[in-house]
């Protein structure tokens, strides 16, 4: 998976105001550095300016460095921003080792899932429609899987479907597996199909992490 080390120091503090120096290292490559960097820009943009630096080696990693001044009345909303993240990863620290089955048929939103729920050390086997979704699982040994996460629009076999043959499967943890759907659709109408197929819970998309994650540890315990 790669190191990622974070480094955080205050140069100087003057007349109201502190410029502090922050880096973000990391052995992975492409799309873990790639947030990375928007995120590094976005806290630059937030802040009103400063200055950003990056080093980056082909196979080897990258470094984002980032310093900025401003006064230091935010610092305690900074503080606060981190406290709360702090507490969420403690929170989610129970999820590593669990297994989930991630069912999405567009590649990016794939791939995005898949670099949120392995960060926090969950174990992803994914699947491009609900036809693979089901002979995964059927083909799997009985509680192979903590969790399903289930798109509702794919080709060859939707969500709704997958989620149905899942449960008829004659296997006991056909019943009690966990499914979750994730889809744009929001509605009342659209949560009551969901739930009629079978579904446990219904997130709707764009996902963030800490809902997905919160989600997931509804229904998972160690």
């Amino acid at each position: 998976m790669g190191k990622i080390t974070t480094k955080k120091r205050i140069l100087f503090s003057f007349r109201g105001q502190v410029t502090i120096n922050g880096q973000i290292m990391s052995e992975k490559p492409g799309i873990f550095c790639a947030q990375n960097g928007q995120k590094i820009v976005g806290f630059r943009t937030a802040c009103g300016g400063g200055i950003i630096k990056v080093a980056s080696k082909p196979g080897v990693g990258s470094k984002f460095t980032v310093e900025v001044t401003f006064d230091t009345g935010i610092m305690s909303g900074i503080a606060e921003k981190e406290n709360k993240m702090e507490s969420i990863q403690e929170r989610n620290a129970h999820l590593d080792g669990m297994k989930v089955l991630l069912v999405e048929d567009t590649p990016l939103n794939m791939e995005i899932a898949k670099f949120m729920l392995e960060d926090e050390g969950i174990e992803v086997m994914t699947a491009e429609n609900g036809q693979i979704a089901v002979n995964i699982f059927n083909n799997s040994p009985e509680n192979t899987f903590n969790a399903v996460l289930m798109d509702v629009r794919m080709p060859v076999m939707d969500g709704l479907t997958a989620t149905k043959s899942i449960r008829t499967l004659p296997r006991t943890d056909a019943v009690t597996v966990p499914i979750i759907a994730m889809t744009a659709d929001a509605y009342s109408e659209d949560i009551r199909r969901t739930t009629d197929a079978g579904m446990n819970a219904h997130l709707t998309k764009p996902v963030s992490q800490e809902k997905m994650l919160s989600t997931l540890e509804k229904f998972y315990s160690v």
